[in-house]
């Protein structure tokens, strides 16, 4: 149906100026491989020439093999700056040549081109999730909204507002889109974060010091806390990674007392040269 829609569309507003949203990456690999398919079927498009791409994402890499042709729309996953190409620009391609160079009309009227094998992180742009639609702007939204994705107030919003003039939103559960567009999405603070450490603190399955919950300077804090000067730190450390290999919530406590108690030289304040001072109460105030 979404595809269907897609094509219906076609009629009416130019191709740069649709947009297919949906929540999840299986969802918009299968749209866009309908919509090209369809394409092909059309004449409007080739087979096109085999690339190897890659999601653009350097802690949850996706790779696989992708057909693109001239006349594809195809979306870049990744900032470079040699070429000029931000994430999220989109485009028309123009024209592919032998040596895996792509020249690419972006929607905003600019030409870049860049080869496929220095530049991978680009994939087709017929469909994208809500979060690549963020900021861009177009005549129609076709929205895929099924019962497995949860759309919570906000996804909705911007799904809509980036249509000026037309949306059509399909699902297999109007009153559960009803449901989940009416609530709010709860947004993930560092109290999050601090609790979910305090739990685990709780069970002693967290390691303080090696924590991503908390900053370097937050950890710094806490160790200074509990060991009372800076310069006991790396002491502390040290002989209990030496003693038990890392420095955890047991390993802490199991600090000996003279630990404690440090032997570096305290340096004093002297008063010798404090000046003080009586300051007289303006007149009407008591003293």
């Amino acid at each position: 149906a979404v595809v269907d829609e897609y094509f219906n569309s076609l009629e009416k507003f130019p191709q740069d100026k649709i947009a297919v949203a949906t929540l999840s990456n299986s969802d918009r690999y299968s749209i866009n491989s309908l919509i090209r398919s369809r394409l092909i079927m059309q004449g409007k498009l080739d087979n096109g020439k085999s690339f190897h791409i890659s999601n653009g994402d350097f802690y949850n890499p996706v790779e696989r093999d992708l057909n693109i042709s001239i006349g594809d729309r195809i979306i870049c996953l990744k900032n470079d700056s040699r070429i000029g190409v931000r994430n999220g620009t989109r485009g028309k391609v123009t024209n592919i040549d032998d040596f895996g160079n792509i020249s690419l009309q972006t929607d905003s009227g600019k030409k870049i081109s860049f080869n496929a094998n220095s530049y991978n992180a680009s994939d087709l742009g017929y469909a994208m999730t809500i979060n690549k639609l963020q900021g861009a702007t177009v005549q129609k939204i076709i929205c895929n909204a099924d019962s497995n994705s949860h759309f919570d107030r906000n996804k909705f919003y911007v799904t809509v507002s980036r249509a000026k003039l037309n949306a059509t939103i399909f699902t297999d559960d109007i009153q559960k889109l009803k449901n989940d567009a009416q609530a709010g999405s709860h947004k993930v603070t560092s109290d999050d974060f601090i609790h979910n450490l305090q739990e685990k603190i709780a069970d002693n399955k967290t390691r303080v010091v090696h924590s991503d919950y908390i900053s370097k300077l937050q950890r710094a804090k806490n160790l200074q806390h509990k060991f009372f000067s800076p310069q006991l730190i790396q002491r502390h450390r040290n002989w209990i990674r030496d003693n038990f290999g890392s420095v955890t919530i047991e390993n802490i406590s199991k600090l000996p007392a003279p630990f404690i108690k440090s032997d570096l030289p305290v340096q004093k304040i002297s008063t010798k040269n404090v000046v003080t001072k009586k300051i007289k109460p303006a007149k009407g105030f008591a003293r």
